[in-house]
């Protein structure tokens, strides 16, 4: 029998190692900025062309490296991180693998050049393929140069399943700005196709994390504190209103590094418990600092995936921290006794003109054992006998009797508005609710797919300009979505990189309630950009008639209005999302409930 089993050549080792380690342009960026960083940098500068699969370069001044260091730095397993197996349970450096230049070098063209303090001339490196080309000495600035050229060129497949390009350049955005936000105290800078997207100078945490996420959501953070001997607790968190349904700022370092964590995600969300609404998020940018011997981070290539012992007492200490925050500002009470037993006491107004007596009149012949019904008591302020009053509504006759048919099924033939957001009617005998807000949903919903999928809009003018500040995420995210932005009745000139001046709203919001409609817009679209033209076009609509119903009113004429509206649109009974619009109570159920 034959052997079958065989050693891989180093280059399919190395381009499977790279499969773990460099997913897309944007690991490029995330290992490279982390090597700039454990030199000692101080200025780090990247740049990209075609999303990052055209070219990269990274240049920082850290303390570069001997032309032997440089040329081993490109051998898997090479590191000067770590000497042995306990080293990797102190770590205080971003890199300890000796895997990011092998994986990089084995599907692209790199080129180093690099430089020490103290030597007059440095080293230029040329590797392609993982194949070494070339080493001489050059002139080149103190520090450490990378050029990374046709990252996958070799690697056919894992190219062609990246996003496309706007996709791929938010990637390189994110872990920019994971980097960037662990070292305010280095300078970092950003451009694309060699113009500049994000300049960030040295400067404090907050000073940083507002460059970053926008002075809009810096504006709604919140001091967190708290040292205890298994951790200690520093950073920001949103006020409540600075939740949104989609939040991409939302960011866990611990000992300087980014990790992902379901787990004290829902700490932070639970001390928001009742605050914000049900599926919202709150903003926060939480740095953990654990000793080293106490956390694992030796458990993904990509080492965002990080095991701590003493878990759950962090958990605890997180929500108490973040508690302890919103406590300070008065939205939560800073001790819980006994929750299930707080009363509402009423307290009553000194304004006793806002209370009167109902003026009555009573009928002295009334009998209720005479066959013919007399006549009822009648408030002496009641409605002529050409209006009636329902739930403080006076509604004519004519709308009462009125009929509306949707999917040809008779359904109204009466109004009676219970509150802003419910009205009853009678459909041939049966009780009809009418849920408002998502009537005015189902109608808005058709009205901006239409304008989404025609690319017009109605626009209001604003009278005077108004400036918002956006996060370098969103600034690029609005750039990529001029059209879809415009076709909704925006109007708009980015002046800087964070800086965005509106001229016009749509026409159902006011300008305030437009600026958050246009970040809400922003969470949508950095949700759906890889999705097909026509399902981002639905969602879309889906956000704006969400956010322009609950700013409806609900009158007797805008309901009146809305019930003519709601026959002639497309999800009469059911909103775009699938909840209710109409619910029916037949006599069986109102016998049942009766009794």
């Amino acid at each position: 029998m034959s052997n079958v089993i065989k050693l891989l050549p180093d280059s399919v080792v190395n381009q499977i190692a790279a499969g773990q380690v460099v997913h897309r342009p944007a690991s490029v960026i995330k290992e490279m900025m982390e090597n700039s960083i454990d030199a000692g940098s101080r200025n780090v500068r990247v740049n990209f062309r075609g999303a990052g699969l055209e070219m990269i370069q990274i240049a920082d001044d850290g303390k570069g490296m001997s032309p032997a260091d440089a040329r081993l730095a490109f051998e898997r397993h090479s590191t000067s991180k770590i000497g042995c197996v306990e080293d990797m349970y102190s770590l205080l450096t971003f890199g300890f693998r000796g895997e990011a230049l092998a994986s990089i070098a084995a599907v692209a063209e790199v080129e180093l050049q690099t430089r020490e303090a103290e030597s007059q001339l440095g080293t230029r490196i040329a590797i392609s393929g993982g194949k070494f080309l070339s080493q001489e000495s050059v002139a080149t600035p103190e520090g450490t140069q990378f050029a990374v050229r046709n990252l996958f060129y070799n690697t056919p497949a894992q190219r062609r399943f990246l996003d496309k390009s706007s996709t791929e350049e938010r990637h390189i955005m994110a872990e920019f700005n994971r980097v960037a936000l662990c070292h305010p105290e280095v300078a970092f800078s950003l451009f694309k196709n060699d113009a500049p997207l994000l300049n960030l100078p040295t400067g404090t945490l907050k000073s940083r994390v507002a460059a970053i996420a926008g002075r809009h959501t810096a504006a709604t953070l919140l001091d967190v504190s708290t040292t205890t001997t298994l951790v200690g607790v520093e950073g920001f968190v949103s006020l409540p209103e600075g939740a949104r349904q989609r939040n991409s700022d939302q960011y866990l370092f611990v000992n300087g590094r980014y990790f992902r964590s379901a787990y004290f995600n829902k700490a932070i969300v639970s001390a928001f418990n009742k605050l914000i609404p049900t599926g919202a998020q709150p903003s926060y940018f939480i740095y953990l600092t654990v000793a080293p011997e106490r956390i694992d981070v030796n458990i993904h290539p990509q080492k965002t995936d990080i095991k701590f012992d003493d878990q759950s007492a962090i958990w605890q200490i997180i929500n108490a921290a973040v508690r302890e925050s919103l406590a300070k500002t008065g939205v939560v009470p800073m001790m819980d006794l006994d929750p299930q037993s707080d009363v509402e006491i009423p307290v009553r107004s000194r304004n006793y003109s806002d209370f009167r007596i109902p003026r009555s009149t009573s009928n002295p012949d009334y009998n209720p054992f005479s066959e013919q019904p007399a006549t009822r008591a009648v408030p002496a302020d009641a409605p002529q006998e050409d209006e009636l009053s329902v739930m403080g509504y006076i509604v004519e006759p004519e709308a009462v009797q009125g009929r509306m048919e949707i999917e040809g099924e008779a359904i109204f033939t009466g109004l009676l508005p219970l509150s802003n957001r419910y009205a009853a009617a009678n459909m041939g005998g049966n009780l009809v609710v009418v849920d408002i807000v998502r009537a005015w949903e189902s109608i808005l919903f058709d009205k901006y797919r239409v304008w989404l999928d025609g690319g017009s809009s109605v626009s209001q003018r604003m009278l005077f300009p108004e400036e918002i500040a956006l996060s370098s995420d969103d600034a690029m995210l609005l750039r990529e979505s001029e059209a879809e932005l415009s076709a909704c009745g925006f109007e708009f000139e980015l002046r800087d990189e964070h800086t965005l001046q509106i001229f016009g709203v749509p026409a159902d919001f006011t300008p305030g309630a437009a600026v958050e409609l246009l970040y809400d817009m922003l969470d949508a679209l950095r949700d759906e950009s890889s999705l097909p033209a026509a399902v981002k076009s639905r969602r879309l609509a889906m956000t704006i008639a969400r956010s322009g119903a609950a700013l409806k009113t609900c009158g007797h004429d805008e309901l009146t209005q809305m019930l003519v509206m709601l026959d002639g649109c497309s999800h009469p009974k059911h909103t775009p999302s699938g909840k209710h619009i109409i619910l029916v109570i037949d006599e069986e159920e109102i016998k049942k409930r009766m009794r």
